[in-house]
């Protein structure tokens, strides 16, 4: 008489690893999403003589396009308005807010990335409004491309 073998099954339970894959997807969706709206494209001015980007975790980036739009964090704010122009201001001042040192500087960076035809006008609403009291970022950095010429 043969000995019986119990029929023995292993089963695995894929749910764990889907829900890990699925969570996966997500987060790197997430990820591309913040990225393409930190850096709006643009047409950035050529720089003949520049230093490489040596950028900071937390810096701002503040996108300017040629209609006078700014871009920050993904959120448009139109300076021609005044709404636009106060809550860019509110925007600069939280931004400000982590990283303030003993004189009441921001130690935050800043690059300003302005499309290449943007009136210079566009440029300087977001330099005046950087040395307001409740603000005072001084670290700013202009966005260029690297001269294909040479």
């Amino acid at each position: 008489m043969a000995a019986k073998i119990p029929d023995s099954s292993v089963d695995l339970n894929m749910t764990p690893m889907i829900d890990v894959v699925f969570l996966l997807i997500i987060f790197f969706m997430l990820i591309l999403k913040i990225v393409s709206e930190e850096l709006t494209p643009l047409d950035l001015p050529t720089a003949v003589h520049a230093n490489p980007d040596e950028a900071e975790e937390d810096r701002v980036i503040i996108n300017l396009r040629r209609d006078g739009k700014i871009f920050v964090d993904g959120r448009v704010y139109d300076p021609t308005k005044p709404a636009g122009s106060e809550a860019l201001k509110k925007k600069l001042a939280f931004e400000a807010q982590g990283a303030r040192g003993d004189d009441g500087i921001s130690e935050r960076q800043i690059l300003i990335r302005a499309d290449r035809s943007t009136k210079y006008q566009h440029v300087e609403k977001i330099l005046r409004l950087m040395v307001n009291k409740g603000i005072r970022m001084y670290r700013v950095q202009f966005g260029a491309e690297e001269d294909k010429k040479k």
